[in-house]
């Protein structure tokens, strides 16, 4: 291609009689004086400027939607060249120009239809002999039709985990094509993981408006739904979701996890659905018996997951793997993510074998688990990604061990056996479905890399604000109603307090006025600190690699350093947030609850060798936190000691959670090996 077709070529023009429309065409003349010699950022700025003198101009949308064109970001283009033609219909060319570019990409009737229409317009006396000849070659362009690559590079980097372009990519496909079904459900995959949850409902509704008997996008919008509070209409979604994807246990999963957030939902009620899930699964799967296997006598485990590399999802699970390893088992591993860094290969030092096998499916995979004969199969899969639950229905392992993929894992059909520790192992016992076993690793299953480069607070805020400064986490899945009124109770007990809610910067505004309606009803409303979501987060300013990105904390230190205590939630516990807080120097209280997901926090503070901070009812989480902060130099002096000890502590000691790790799927080959033997 030439630049003489690139270029908005220039001739000499006679502006009209009407004084505005000279000046106006005389500014629109100089910005594509300006684009003819490449400057597009300054013409795309001249043309803002035209547009704030002007504002019902045409004109300077066009000449963007041509600079957007040339420079092949052709969902721009559209976009301009739409907004050029609803201002002003009736010209030729931004009729014209639209044909080229709708043809170009292959939506072929969009195309035709522009074209039908630009004959019978007029055309513009300032672009007729200007548009570029690119614009105007109909014909080249059906020659020439591909189809957009915005979808196919969202997915490049879906895979990458550099989820804000991955949103960028697929709102320029969106641009282009608004029926795209994929783009919108990839969208709100993104968003939830960047916690942008009413961005990502909009996306999923787009997609179910678009493919109402799709399941996929309907589970997926109950896990948002779940986290802006909404948990009628999530477990309405999720029940939807479940009832649309058959037995399609991905879906079953996602939705699942919306169900186990929801504070209406009993946990007997969600074992009778898995149980019923898991006969029809097992009657369909032909199959089965061909798939089966029994594995081998010589401790063979895979480790199957998704995320095997630097991110906040496997902070604790990827430290079970790098520890010594036990001469009575070895780990295979099997890679499902596309991404791969220095975490990678520490892992892959771990294991006797490696292999990549996201590019398999649920099926495939399944043969080829059973024909390396492994004794087990622990699924460290992140809900977030892809994954291959399908593989554990299929007995491709003896023992198939589930972890973290829902909060209950137990809940996740085709799991044998449910990793579990010393402070989880009387609530996962309740929640286990029939046939299933626990393996109980000693301590804490939790144990967390240490935060480099994130130094300790050796400041006591209540000294210097002479008031009492209680943390809490903003993500609705977790602050439900019953842990508002909790949090209210503690402030109305302790005298001049207040609570910081801690967060992201991508906070909905339909999220903050459900959390001041939670405590409004508490009568504490006016003790409640939002996050300056004005802010830059210091710990992503001007960062641009996706590897730094992922691993943000959980809690900008900016808003770490003002508090004085931080209250964990119930009855689902967090997690990074609760480490990060203990390795700032920041005293943690958790209300042990009767789950699983209820008792992270307990698990996390045991390792951290605070027990005394563990509590087991209401009362008591608000007599200990009176007791904590009455009186400022014991709060100063409580500080002072966990700072002394915490990074020397088995919550930042991997190297002992792995050890456990090792010595409890020892016992677990080593029980199953007797089993089997006397079965034989």
């Amino acid at each position: 291609m030439s630049e003489e077709d690139n270029q908005i070529t220039l001739k000499v023009f006679d502006p009209s009689s009407e004084e505005v429309s000279a000046s106006l065409f005389q500014r629109m003349e100089d910005a594509m004086m300006i684009a003819n010699n490449a400057d597009y950022a300054a013409a795309i700025t001249e043309c803002q400027n035209i547009i704030k003198a002007w504002p019902r101009a045409s004109e300077p949308y066009f000449l963007m939607g041509n600079i957007a064109y040339v420079c092949n970001e052709h969902s721009q283009a559209i976009s301009m060249c739409e907004l050029a033609h609803k201002i002003d219909p009736e010209v030729k060319e931004y009729a014209e120009a639209l044909a080229t570019i709708y043809t170009s990409l292959g939506r072929l009737s969009d195309g035709l239809y522009f074209a039908k229409i630009a004959p019978e317009m007029a055309a513009h006396p300032l672009f007729s002999a200007r548009m570029p000849a690119r614009l105007r070659d109909l014909k080249g362009a059906l020659t020439h039709t591909a189809p957009t690559a915005y979808l196919i590079e969202a997915l490049r980097l879906f895979n990458l985990a550099d989820y804000n372009r991955v949103i960028t990519e697929c709102m320029n496909e969106i641009r282009i094509n608004a029926t795209n079904k994929k783009a919108f459900v990839l969208l709100g995959r993104a968003a939830i993981i960047l916690k942008r949850y009413s961005q990502a409902v909009g996306a999923l509704q787009a997609a179910i408006h678009i493919d109402p008997k799709d399941g996929w996008p309907v589970a997926l919008l109950a896990r948002a739904l779940a986290h802006l509070g909404r948990f009628s209409e999530s477990e309405a979604a999720a029940r939807r979701g479940i009832e649309l994807g058959g037995l399609d246990i991905e879906i079953y999963c996602q939705a699942m996890d919306a169900l186990l957030r929801s504070p209406s939902v009993s946990l007997d009620a969600l074992k009778d659905s898995t149980q019923s899930f898991n006969k029809q699964l097992a009657e369909q799967l032909d199959t089965q018996d061909e798939v089966r296997s029994e594995g081998g006598s010589d401790g063979k485990i895979g480790v199957i997951s998704n995320a095997f590399f630097n991110a906040p999802e496997s902070a604790f699970v990827n430290q079970w793997l790098k520890g010594r390893k036990s001469n009575k088992v070895e780990f295979h591993g099997y890679q499902l993510s596309v991404k791969t860094d220095v975490e990678t290969t520490t892992i892959q030092q771990g294991c006797e074998s490696w292999r990549e096998i996201f590019d398999l499916d649920p099926y495939t995979l399944s043969f080829t688990l059973a024909s390396e004969e492994l004794t087990a199969l622990l699924d460290l899969s992140d809900i977030n990604g892809d994954t291959r639950l399908s593989s554990l229905s299929m007995c491709s392992s003896p023992i198939r061990v589930g972890a973290i993929t829902l909060p209950e894992p137990s809940l996740i059909p085709g799991i044998t056996h449910i990793l579990s520790d010393d402070i989880l192992a009387e609530a996962d016992q309740n929640a286990l479905l029939a046939g299933q076993q626990i393996i109980k690793v000693k301590g804490s299953l939790f144990s967390h890399p240490p935060f480099i480069n994130v130094p300790q607070i050796e400041v006591c805020p209540a000294l210097e604000k002479n008031q009492i400064t209680f943390g809490g986490i903003f993500d609705l899945a977790f602050l439900s109603p019953q842990c508002a009124t909790l949090w209210a109770d503690v402030l109305q007990n302790v005298d001049n307090s207040y609570l910081l809610l801690c967060g992201p910067k991508f906070i909905s505004d339909e999220a903050q006025a459900r959390v001041r309606e939670y405590f409004s009803i508490a009568g504490v409303a006016d003790k409640i600190l939002l996050p300056n979501l004005n802010v830059e987060d210091e710990d992503e300013d001007g960062e641009d690699d996706p590897l730094v990105r992922s691993a943000m904390l959980p809690i900008p230190h900016a808003q770490m350093v003002e508090i004085d205590v931080f209250l964990d939630t119930t009855p689902i516990s967090s997690h990074r947030e609760i480490c990060q807080s203990l390795w700032s120097g920041v005293p943690v209280l958790t209300l042990e609850s009767e789950r699983r997901m209820g008792r992270c926090g307990a698990s996390i503070l045991t390792a951290a060798g605070r027990v005394n901070w563990i509590t087991g009812d209401r009362c008591a989480f608000i007599d200990t936190a009176v007791e904590l902060t009455k009186d400022t130099s014991v709060l100063k002096s409580e500080r002072e000691a966990l700072r002394k000890v915490i990074t020397n502590s088995d919550l930042f000691d991997p190297a002992t959670t792995a050890q456990n790790f090792n010595d409890a799927m020892a016992r677990m080959i080593t029980t199953y090996a007797v089993t089997h033997s006397k079965q034989a």
